[in-house]
């Protein structure tokens, strides 16, 4: 049986509710939406509705900042009129408390949010690393709505960054437990997927909805059913938000504004490849990610979730230039990897396999490369965090596949 069959909470169980959220999520993606009229309509219904979706749907109409109706236009600057027309935001102007802001205006104030942390999108690149060029933003937190603690992170960013094959496909054949894609006006597409890790006894489970836009926005929405999205037990049976809630969510016009201040390369330049984006470009097929984003420890660099049927797989990639000159980086290298080889060309490879830190089953896959001065690390694992409990039966990238992609030349390219 599917997760969706067996896990999910039936939206007719709170008819309600679902019918404030489905009114709401259709009226922030078909534009032009009249704002004051569904504000003043949804402020009266949550006078009577102290429920998830009575609060989401009042934040998801009232944004109290900058309205932006048209957020699956062909572009991200349409032209507005009367009213609705206010001066765009900035990447400077999306900062972490815009963004801690944003997510916790829609989720319901009966609840409690705890932990939020968020960067805009004038956060500095990984310390020690090449800048990630395309810039993201993000926020997660834990919310306990009083059935157990959760996770939910969102994140603001462009799937058009270098590297990138296009827009992001439709759901794969046995890529997902359940995936479900809808393609919306003016060529917007919205997808919502279900994992878990398998266990038969009690289950992590983990749900996204992302919303990829024409012009080269996105925006992605994931949840779990642990207070920790990378490690930690489950502390309830199904992740908070249902799949209809988690995609109005990603379509609420309080991310319009952010989305369309995410910067973009300029037209007619090169721009240097990012670390997301090389990253993103040799990936292996098969796989599901979350957002390519700097990982909770520096040192790690970037960090993405990779799923498949076989579970979930967190993988990291750092890129950095150690010592002064070649003879000082070779020297610090052989000093952290005695069992390194030399290759034909000069250059070296480290490849190790250790025990992961979230308790038995959990393995790390490392790969260490350098050339010159530059070092690419590439490391996999067969957990969802690099303390968390095992998700999978091995690391979700073999020592070769991290090798493999540590050794590309188009690391090279980023200095």
């Amino acid at each position: 049986m599917t997760a969706q069959q067996t896990s999910q909470t039936p939206e007719a169980d709170r008819p309600e509710l679902s019918s404030a959220l489905h009114s709401a999520a259709e009226q922030a993606v078909t534009p032009p939406v009249d704002l004051d009229r569904l504000v003043g309509r949804v402020r009266r219904k949550r006078r009577t509705r102290a429920g998830l979706v009575g609060g989401l749907a009042l934040a998801v109409l009232a944004t109290g900042g900058v309205a932006v109706p048209r957020l699956l236009a062909a572009t991200p600057d349409p032209a507005d009129h009367g009213h609705h027309q206010q001066q765009k935001p900035t990447a400077r102007d999306v900062d972490a408390n815009r963004m801690i802001a944003s997510l916790e205006g829609l989720l319901p104030h009966a609840a409690k949010a705890s932990g939020a942390y968020a960067w805009g999108l004038s956060g500095r690149p990984t310390p020690g690393a090449p800048s990630t060029g395309g810039a993201s933003a993000q926020v997660h937190l834990v919310y306990d709505d009083g059935h157990g603690p959760a996770w939910i992170e969102l994140t603001v960013e462009r799937w058009d960054t270098p590297g990138s094959g296009g827009m992001p496909t439709a759901c794969v054949d046995n890529q997902f437990e359940q995936c479900r894609a809808t393609n919306l006006p003016q060529g917007a597409r919205v997808r919502v997927l279900q994992s878990s890790d398998g266990n038969p006894a009690n289950p992590s489970r983990y749900w996204t909805a992302m919303l990829d836009l024409p012009w080269g926005g996105e925006v992605v929405a994931s949840e779990s059913n642990k207070a920790d999205f990378y490690g930690g037990a489950p502390t309830r049976h199904d992740p908070p938000l249902t799949m209809a809630q988690l995609q109005a969510l990603v379509t609420a016009p309080v991310w319009q504004p952010i989305v369309a201040a995410v910067p973009k390369p300029a037209k007619g330049t090169l721009a240097k490849p990012s670390v997301p984006g090389v990253l993103a470009a040799l990936l292996p097929a098969g796989f599901s990610r979350t957002p390519i984003a700097r990982a909770d420890d520096v040192t790690m660099g970037v960090a993405t979730v990779l799923t498949d049927r076989r579970g979930m797989g967190i993988v990291f990639a750092a890129v950095e230039g150690d010592g002064d000159s070649t003879a000082d980086a070779l020297r610090m290298f052989r000093g952290a990897y005695p069992h390194a080889v030399e290759l034909p060309d000069g250059d070296w490879l480290a490849t190790v396999q250790k025990p992961g830190k979230g308790g038995p089953g959990t393995v790390q896959n490392w790969a260490v490369y350098l050339h010159g001065v530059l070092q690419v690390r590439i490391v996999a694992l067969n957990s969802a965090g690099p303390t968390g409990p095992r998700s999978r039966p091995e690391p979700v990238l073999t020592l070769d596949q991290c090798a493999a992609i540590a050794r590309s030349t188009q690391w090279r390219e980023m200095s």
